[in-house]
């Protein structure tokens, strides 16, 4: 899959190809048609804040569709 990937603080994202292992137990895999960022990922993006490391795929407020389940 693409992703806009963030690898240092204020400076451009790049777009890559990212694999993700396959779903553990209570996780899904979801398509994402779209995402915000928020204003969390904008700290993460000035380096304002410690709990957010890269690199990192800003945009946790997705939509999508459930593409693969894992177990439980």
């Amino acid at each position: 899959m693409r992703a806009a990937v963030m690898h240092e603080a204020n400076r451009p994202l790049t777009i890559e190809d990212v694999s993700i292992e396959s779903p553990r137990a209570g996780e899904v895999v979801v398509r994402i048609a779209a995402s915000g960022v928020c204003r969390s990922d904008l700290h993460a993006w000035h380096g304002r804040t410690a709990f957010i490391k890269p690199p990192v795929v800003l945009g946790h407020e997705g939509a999508g569709t459930v593409v693969e389940v894992g177990p439980g």
